[in-house]
């Protein structure tokens, strides 16, 4: 789950080197200028685009100011008439939408590889030259930030109101530090540490990494070995133009499966057994071949974790423990959360700071992709290994994790066990894994060259990764983001079940953006093309806002009930979507 409020690649061409140069294609006059729009992350990323006429034709470049990366090359860009897209097809990163007839707006959709969201670009004017080229390079000779120094950081984080409780733990030549602010809860005060246990969500898909390079090690299984060998007789995953799903493809998040179940609240998706999650994927329709490209998926991380456990003859719970956990001696690290274990697990707050419970309870199935629980000290213990501090018990198998690799970006790539980014060259690689969601953020990095590793952690979506980058590589830390509003102190009001249930349906916002309205008793999600559903609370029996982002969704029902349409209220902007018909 940890992309679901992520930026994705385009944070990661935050990390990158200088791109190729600019492209230029002829084009029709009247987009020359300044285009802006915030995405609706967590916090929510304002996003500019430059356009600029010349000889050759137009010249588009990007800024995302909160990740402190400007003039990224745009080299696919067209209109034709009022539609507008332009997209870098290395990053995944695209845009459709359409002029409107004042010509001082442009509403679309923004895709980041799987995730789609809804992008409103306002004009302005402006013929000055754009911003150059501007990304993030580790400093030379950048030394480990002290205590004090980190603790400025968390503290500003947490007076802004984007964390209740932070925790930062740094391995490298001077030895450990651990770092801490805030609370656990607010409700009860409790502090907050390194021997906390924490619900890390995604970190455990380095372990099912580690785990299938460790097993290929062993000749129990072949990274190329098509996933299908190891299913129940008459079982098979989708295949297209006659490729077949490997072990390594779901491990580098290269199978082409999707992150979660279309149509499927996260509710009932993380109580289905691994033969359901199988049988669901049997019939999905592949868009590309699979080991082509990268999209994120954490039904294919389960689906590896059963593929393994079903060659071992044993549960994954089991192998994971007896090959990974128990070697590494991470005594703190569970993939269950027993009651006594929960109740000592800091309480999850979303992006306005509401309580959220102390994290899901999933069933088996989801343990390879996101069921893991552990303490910044237990980390820091795996990252020990990984840069010599301490025996690596699993050495050739994470030697063999970081070798094998399947391009993100420019200059990224996806290991079987962590994501690279590289900093401004070669030597500066970082290898990290990210877990996180509407309600936490972790991420658990180590930089080889350096010898120093790292653990963010976060009780609320902070994009911890931030925090860590800088700790390892000198990038500077964005200013905090306001809170959107509605996300903190509006309350709810109780909407009865009838009611909503006469909202539930698809709605057409855009040609490319359809959301899909779910009930589940007195409680309302939305969802855009099939990504993670967002909760909407009533403000009243029609108007209905987020807690996660700047948006607010005004139904029309008619006299039975039935809403024929509704409006998006998105960071100010109002969007107007008609039902489909069922």
């Amino acid at each position: 789950m940890a992309r679901t409020a992520t930026w994705g690649v385009l944070a990661l061409l935050a990390a990158t080197a200088p791109m190729a140069a600019l492209a230029q294609s002829p084009q029709p006059a009247g987009l020359a200028g300044d285009w802006s729009g915030t995405l609706p992350n967590v916090p929510p990323k304002q996003v500019i685009v430059h356009v600029r006429r010349n000889d050759q034709g137009m010249k588009l470049t990007m800024d995302v100011p909160a990740l402190g990366v400007q003039g990224i090359p745009i080299d696919q860009f067209g209109r034709e008439g009022a539609k507008v897209h332009f997209a870098m097809p290395a990053a995944g990163v695209a845009f459709e939408g359409e002029l409107q007839p004042d010509g001082r707006e442009i509403r679309g959709t923004f895709t980041d590889h799987d995730i789609v969201q809804p992008l409103v670009l306002d004009y302005t004017a402006s013929d000055a030259p754009p911003p150059p080229l501007k990304v993030a390079a580790a400093q030379a000779g950048w030394k480990t930030p002290s205590a004090d120094e980190i603790r400025r950081v968390l503290t500003s984080e947490i007076d802004a109101k984007q964390a209740v409780g932070l925790i930062v733990g740094v391995v490298g030549p001077d030895g450990r530090m651990v770092v801490a602010q805030g609370a656990a809860d607010l409700g009860a005060a409790a502090p907050i540490g390194s021997q906390t246990p924490l619900y890390l969500e995604s970190v455990i898909k380095a372990f099912t990494g580690l785990l299938l390079a460790d097993m290929a090690g062993r000749g129990e299984v072949k990274l190329d070995d098509p996933v299908d060998v190891y299913l129940p007789s008459g079982e098979h995953l989708p295949e297209l133009h006659g490729r077949r799903i490997t072990l390594a493809d779901l491990a580098t998040h290269t199978s082409g499966l999707p992150r979660g179940e279309e149509g499927v609240s996260f509710e009932d998706t993380i109580r289905k057994s691994p033969d359901q999650l199988r049988r669901a994927m049997e019939a999905f329709p592949l868009t590309r071949d699979p080991g082509s490209a990268y999209q994120y998926s954490d039904i294919g991380a389960a689906i590896l974790g059963d593929a393994l456990a079903r060659r071992a003859g044993s549960s994954f719970d089991q192998l994971i423990h007896s090959r990974v956990i128990g070697p590494y001696g991470l005594s703190e690290t569970e993939t269950r959360a027993t009651p006594a274990l929960r109740a000592r697990m800091p309480m999850l707050y979303d992006s306005g700071m509401q309580p959220r419970g102390r994290g899901p309870d999933s069933s088996d199935a989801w343990i390879p992709a996101f069921g893991f629980y552990s303490t910044v000290d237990d980390m820091l213990k795996l990252l020990e290994a990984q840069l010599g501090y301490r025996p690596d018990p699993l050495a050739a198998a994470s030697a063999r994790a970081r070798d094998l690799r399947r391009p993100i970006g420019p200059r990224g790539e996806e290991s079987l066990a962590w994501e690279v980014r590289r900093f401004g060259g070669p030597g500066a690689q970082v290898y990290g894994v990210a877990g996180g969601s509407r309600s936490t953020a972790t991420y658990v990095a180590f930089r080889p060259d350096t010898r120093t590793g790292v653990v963010v952690y976060a009780n609320s979506p902070l994009n911890v990764s931030d925090i860590a980058f800088w700790v390892l590589t000198g990038r500077p830390v964005p200013p905090p983001q306001p809170v959107a509003p509605n996300s903190g102190g509006q309350a709810a009001v109780r909407v009865s079940a009838q009611v909503l249930g006469g909202y539930v349906g698809r709605y057409r916002l855009t040609p490319q953006m359809v959301i899909t309205i779910t009930a589940d008793g007195e409680r309302l999600f939305g969802a855009v093309n099939g990504n993670p559903q967002t909760e909407l609370f009533g403000a009243s029996p029609t108007h209905f806002f987020a807690r996660t982002a700047n948006a607010q969704v005004d139904f029309q029902p008619g006299q039975d009930g039935h809403a024929n349409g509704l409006i998006l209220h998105l960071n100010g902007v109002a969007m107007t979507a008609t039902r489909i018909a069922d």
